[in-house]
Order: structure tokens, then sequence, then C-alpha cells
């Protein structure tokens, strides 16, 4: 499987969880990028927000008023109360980082007993506590496995 084969099943399965739109525009860039065809879930994601998008009455304002900006916002799914996209794309691509980060160090370790050293040696690396790290691999590890069907 390639890198751009691996993102696209990791974009599903954070957009299926999350429903973060820059998962959907990232999977259809990575694919464009690597002559790969659009998930559908992305193209169904594409789809509606065009359509909310050809919604839009002209007229809302020239130039581009608040509500405009607003509109196309809301039409591409950008705008949730409460939820910073961007920053929240960014920390669901470094918690599955940490999360395989973990993982692969407890491949390495077989003893039980070094789940807290695995915690912190991910966590210098990312510059987290080990309980941060420990709270993010058990959110994210479920996700990791569905990944690895």
């Amino acid at each position: 499987m390639s890198a751009a084969d691996d993102d696209l099943k990791v974009l599903a399965v954070l957009y299926e969880k999350f429903k973060n739109p820059l998962c959907a525009l990232h999977a259809i860039k990575t694919s464009l990028e690597h002559d790969l065809p659009i998930p559908q879930w992305a193209q169904d994601y594409l789809l509606h927000s065009v359509n909310l998008l050809l919604a839009i009455p002209l007229g809302l304002g020239q130039p581009p008023s608040r509500k405009t900006h607003a509109a196309i916002a809301d039409a591409l799914g950008l705008s949730k109360p409460g939820v910073q996209i961007t920053n929240q794309f960014h920390n669901l691509l470094r918690n599955i980082e940490i999360t395989r980060a973990v993982r692969r160090q407890r491949k390495e370790e077989s003893h039980p007993r070094m789940q807290t050293t695995i915690n912190k040696n991910v966590g210098e690396i990312f510059g987290l506590e080990d309980g941060v790290v420990r709270k993010i691999h058990e959110e994210f590890s479920p996700l990791i496995e569905k990944l690895d069907k």
C-alpha cells in the first residue's frame, strides 16, 4: 500500500468519526495529486457542499459581505460552533501519529510494565505528559485497529 493510500484510509476513518471537512478536502487533494480515484465519501462531501454553494442567493453583497462569507463557510462545513476546524484537523492527524508511535513501541516491548515508559517516551517526542499520551492512545487505538483491517 502506498503512503497516499494509507493517508486516504486515515482520512476516511477520521472523517467518519469527526466529520471534519478538511479530511474530505485533503482526501480530494491527495487523490488528484497521486492520480487515485477520489473516495466516495469525499465525493459525497463535495457534491453536498457544491449544492449548498450553488444555492447561495446572488447579490448577498458586492463586494462579498460577512453574510456571504458565512454562507460559503457553512456550505463547505467550515463553521461549526465551538470547533476550530483547522486546529481539530491537525490535532487529529497528530493523535493518529502518537497512537501509531505507541503501538510501534508496544510491539517492540512485550512486558506490560513498560506501558508507562512507552507513554513517557512518546510524550517526550511530542512534548506531552504520559497521561495525555495514554488518553490519546485509548481514544485513537480503535481507529487505528479499523485501519489495520
